[in-house]
Order: structure tokens, then C-alpha cells, then sequence
């Protein structure tokens, strides 16, 4: 990444300098307009190496890569199981909704809601944890299939087997909406 940023600041760069070549007066015409070929040639290949830089970062972009699954699957996890006093009182948010929306940068609304209504009940002294076992979710160490819903949707599914849940499959969605973040999790 900070290859291609580099990149596109050096072609940036080069094309002031190549405007300002080209704006500078010459003296002998025939000298003149060889250098101003030269240089338009240049420019254009500035531009063209630009725009391929431009594509790479586009591409970059929407790469799900093995890393972002398995933190974004953590984070969401280690975020779900939340602090509590012996009552199983959350200690660090009030309401559902406070703790939905700290889930903002892991995953959408619509993909943790079902997860918070489930594992929490709110009262009018706080929000409680319901004592029970986490889901069935992702095994950072096991295999599993990326599906390309579009280009700015993938889709992760992975069979697994455990002792408490058997075999399972679980179909992880992810978006791309400034970074990646869980859309949707199905469990099977």
C-alpha cells in the first residue's frame, strides 16, 4: 500500500514537472517542438502509470485477505462476550443499542442485532449478559471457501466440528464500506 501511495505522489510529481518543461519558452523551434513530443509522450506515459496505480488501489481495496477475516471474526467474538460484574451486569454500556452501535467498525447493525437480542436483556438498572455458551463460529485454523458475492461483498463459509455444537457450517458475509465488516452470519 505504501508502495502504490508512493507511486501516484511520484507520477504526481512528474507531470508538474513535465507542465512546467513544456510552459518554459524555447528558443530554437525545431529543438522546441522535439522536446514538447518528448515530453507529451511522457506525460502520457505519467498518466497511463497513474491511472494503472489508481486501478492496483481499487483492486487492494476489496481484497478480502485471510487477515482481516480472522481479526474482524475475533474482534466481533471478544466484542460480543462483554464485561460484567458478578450479576452479569455490562460494565461498559447501559442499552443494546450502545452496545450495537460499538460494533460499528466490525460489522453492520443488521449482522449483530439478532446476536444482542439473544445474549443480552436490558433492564431499567443496565444492560445484563445472559449466562449461556458463545455461538458456533469461525476456526481461524481451518479451511474454508471465500465466494465472491460481488465486488464489494464476499462471502466465507467454513465447515466445522465441535464437541458442544457437532458438525456445523457457519456462511460468514462481509462489506466493503470503508473496510471490511460482517454483513451476515448463518449458522447450519
Amino acid at each position: 500500500m505504501k508502495k502504490t501511495i508512493m507511486s501516484i505522489l511520484m507520477t504526481t510529481v512528474l507531470v508538474a514537472m513535465t507542465v512546467g518543461v513544456i510552459s518554459q519558452p524555447l528558443i530554437d523551434d525545431a529543438h522546441a517542438v522535439s522536446k514538447v513530443s518528448v515530453h507529451a509522450e511522457k506525460a502520457v506515459d505519467v498518466k497511463e502509470k497513474a491511472n494503472d496505480d489508481i486501478e492496483l488501489l481499487a483492486e487492494e481495496k476489496t481484497e478480502l485477505t485471510h487477515e482481516e477475516i480472522v481479526s474482524l471474526t475475533d474482534q466481533f467474538m471478544d466484542h460480543l462476550v462483554q464485561d460484567t460484574n458478578e450479576s452479569y451486569k455490562v460494565t461498559q454500556y447501559k442499552t443494546k443499542d450502545e452496545l450495537i452501535q460499538s460494533f460499528s467498525d466490525i460489522a453492520t447493525q443488521n449482522a449483530v442485532q439478532p446476536y444482542i437480542d439473544f445474549y443480552y436483556e436490558e433492564k431499567e438498572d443496565g444492560l445484563y449478559i445472559i449466562p449461556t455458551s458463545t455461538p458456533p463460529w469461525f476456526i481461524n485454523d481451518q479451511e474454508y471457501e471465500i465466494i465472491e458475492v460481488d465486488e464489494e461483498t464476499k462471502k466465507v463459509v467454513q465447515s466445522n466440528q465441535s464437541e458442544m455444537y457437532g458438525d456445523y457450517q457457519i456462511s460468514i458475509e462481509f462489506i466493503y464500506e470503508d473496510g471490511w465488516k460482517i454483513s451476515k452470519v448463518l449458522h447450519k
